[in-house]
């Protein structure tokens, strides 16, 4: 399928980028061995990423990622994806 959060291969819109990979606080190994993806959608560069190691989900702030990550379950992480698709949040974005 491709989402907005699909893996980036070759610059089209829809897909998303692999950023940098660093080692950060709070998460050891699996944040040392994460392949960050941000959203094509992201014009500015400073974004949400996300990374999957272990089973989980990792997220952090693109312009601050020595700020350490959020680790969410797979599920917990599915329910919010899902929540977002359904238009659950956008009332937190001005359009």
């Amino acid at each position: 399928m491709n989402s907005p959060m699909s893996r980036f291969e070759n610059g089209d819109p829809g897909k998303s980028s692999p950023a940098a990979t660093d080692a950060e606080p709070g998460h050891g190994r699996a944040a040392s061995t994460a392949v960050w993806l941000k959203s094509s959608f992201c014009q500015s560069g400073e974004c949400v990423e996300v990374s999957a190691v272990d089973g989980m989900v990792l997220m952090r702030d693109s312009k601050a990622p020595q700020a350490g990550t959020l680790c969410f379950s797979s599920d917990e992480f599915d329910a919010f994806v899902r929540g977002a698709v359904a238009g659950e949040f956008s009332n937190l974005v001005a359009r």
